[in-house]
């Protein structure tokens, strides 16, 4: 049988623009531009003799035909997908292609990473790095650290980490001296900045009760875990996410002048497509991570002095510790 078939590629652009009803998420989830899928879209159209889209000012939708090519044309590509997911199968059994943050790998995943590898040994693990946002419909990723609230539709969400900014120093700074005694003196201290996350020496500074202290100047790093290692080598003073950091507090390579949590409401999450059955290893290791987290949760967090709600933004936990030795004042 010879089969009648448009080019695939016109297929693919049609599949996923009216899956989005939108030219413009079609062009993002296939990495081609705007223009290339509405070639395709119109050269389908062309060789079917039918219109598949309404074009509106505001964006496209289905025409009853299209509705119909979409429903058909989504089975088959599913069917394709399925099978080829099959034929994989065997070869793919043991990988876990996972995506994170840069600092959440570094700060958090390697050091435990061995526990896994040794109950697994057959398991390959390939571990990639983002800030970005994960679309699994077209991203070849089983697991995602997420950041943020965790509200997100679509996707299977569990919990790992709850964000709890410190400000962290080491025990004796590069230049000699000792970590600030009072709030005030921090306008004499080097401020340690990440330019991922711009506002969180101002958000910590406004929690503290010390809007006056400008977060201006200082050194600023692409990335936190920068940020972090600059603290570790006595260069200043940095806010830093207090489970990336516990090694070096409970060690003593760090310490927190001040002794305050500030809790976000956000945090680190293990996400995935809903829906989707995972294969065991994948199951295994995302088992495993929420485990790990479990067990950290508990375990070296530092005394807590005092926690309210900054200005405009969710409740934050509170919790009151035991009292520490070093006393500050405002």
């Amino acid at each position: 049988m010879r089969f009648r078939l448009p080019a695939l590629n016109a297929l693919r652009a049609f599949e996923a623009a009216a899956r989005h009803c939108s030219f413009t998420e079609a062009a993002h989830e296939l990495c081609v531009g705007q223009g290339a899928v509405s070639r395709h879209i119109v050269g389908l159209e062309r060789s079917l003799g039918v219109a598949l889209f309404h074009r509106h000012h505001r964006g496209v939708t289905l025409t009853r035909e299209g509705q119909s090519y979409f429903e058909t044309l989504h089975r088959a590509l599913t069917l394709i997908h399925d099978g080829t997911a099959q034929l994989l199968g065997a070869r793919d059994a043991e990988i876990v292609r996972l995506i994170a943050p840069p600092t959440f790998t570094s700060r958090w995943l390697l050091p435990r990473l061995g526990g896994f590898s040794a109950r697994h040994p057959g398991a390959e693990v390939r571990i990639s790095t983002s800030q970005e946002f994960i679309d699994f419909d077209r991203d070849d990723f089983d697991l995602a650290i997420s950041y943020g609230d965790g509200s997100w539709p679509r996707l299977e969400v569990a919990p790992l980490i709850d964000e709890c900014l410190v400000m962290v120093c080491r025990p004796q700074l590069a230049d000699g001296r000792p970590p600030p005694a009072s709030l005030d003196e921090l306008r004499r201290y080097v401020l340690l900045h990440s330019l991922k996350r711009p506002g969180e020496w101002r958000h910590w500074l406004d929690f503290i009760g010390k809007p006056d202290v400008p977060d201006v100047g200082g050194l600023r790093f692409g990335a936190s875990v920068l940020a972090y290692q600059a603290a570790i080598d006595g260069l200043g003073l940095a806010i830093a996410q207090s489970d990336f950091v516990s090694d070096e507090l409970a060690a003593g390579r760090l310490l927190m002048p001040f002794p305050v949590e500030l809790r976000t409401g956000r945090g680190y999450f293990v996400t995935r497509a809903a829906g989707h059955r995972l294969p065991p290893v994948v199951a295994a290791f995302r088992d495993w991570l929420i485990a790990q987290a479990g067990r950290a949760s508990g375990a070296g967090a530092a005394p807590a002095i005092r926690a309210a709600p900054p200005r405009g933004s969710k409740r934050v936990a509170a919790k009151r510790r035991p009292k520490v030795a070093r006393k500050y004042k405002r």
